[in-house]
């Protein structure tokens, strides 16, 4: 008997084992796929905060005064900003950590979500459009 003939005898045992195999490799790409986005959810975290690290320093060295900002609470200031406009930075509102919000997790995604709509709301009605 030729392979062909043992593979279509044998076709339950044969297509058990392809898929053991199909099974094996989709199962290795899953693991590998999470490692990758782990390992990229560590990497743009420590960006974040070394650049965070890298302005406070900055904004110490030219005597900018720095607060700590919760946007739980009010959302981040943004007066006079506008495309075109100068930039003048008179005081750097530095993000609170999550773990340091007034309003934390979902309640705290919520409220800071309104805060934003009232902000819109405002600046809208201001300009009149």
């Amino acid at each position: 008997m030729n392979w062909v003939g043992w593979v279509l005898a044998f076709w339950d045992v044969v297509h058990s084992v392809i898929e053991l195999i199909l099974a094996a490799a989709i199962a290795c790409f899953a693991w590998a796929s999470w490692r990758v986005s782990t390992r990229l959810a560590w990497l743009t975290g420590a960006m974040e905060s070394h650049s965070d690290i890298m302005m406070s320093l900055e904004a110490t060295k030219q005597k900018v005064p720095m607060v700590w900002w919760d946007p739980t609470v009010e959302v981040f200031p943004h007066d006079g900003v506008a495309h075109g406009k100068p930039c003048s930075i008179k005081k750097l509102a530095i993000g609170m950590p999550e773990h340091l919000r007034h309003y934390q997790g979902r309640e705290g995604q919520r409220r800071k979500r309104e805060l934003q709509q009232q902000a819109w709301a405002r600046h809208f009605k201001a300009s009149g459009a």
